[in-house]
């Protein structure tokens, strides 16, 4: 899978939230990180892939998991015969 990865935005709210657009595939797909007090760790999710997601000591090592997160989820998209979702997310305030 040929993999491009490029911050095209990076945003923080209230200290550890981190907004960043990844993309994959030649299609961009946001991901948001931010810290988890109940894991103790920096999480990483993409709204528009659901249930993927992946943690990290620091953010950038659950950014780097989410890289090996998204790539897999979109093979496993693409092994079953569906098509790539369509990036809809935009950054958004925290509350």
């Amino acid at each position: 899978m040929n993999r491009i990865i490029r911050i095209t935005r990076m945003m923080r709210f209230h200290r550890r939230h981190i907004l960043l657009d990844i993309t994959e595939n030649m299609q961009s797909y946001l991901i948001e990180t931010f810290w988890s007090e109940e894991d103790n760790a920096y999480l990483c999710i993409a709204p528009d892939l659901p249930g993927c997601c992946a943690a990290g000591d620091t953010p950038l090592e659950a950014i780097q998991e989410m890289q090996d997160a998204m790539a897999s989820w979109l093979q496993a998209c693409s092994n079953m015969g569906r098509e790539l979702p369509v990036p809809l997310a935009k950054p958004r305030k925290a509350a």
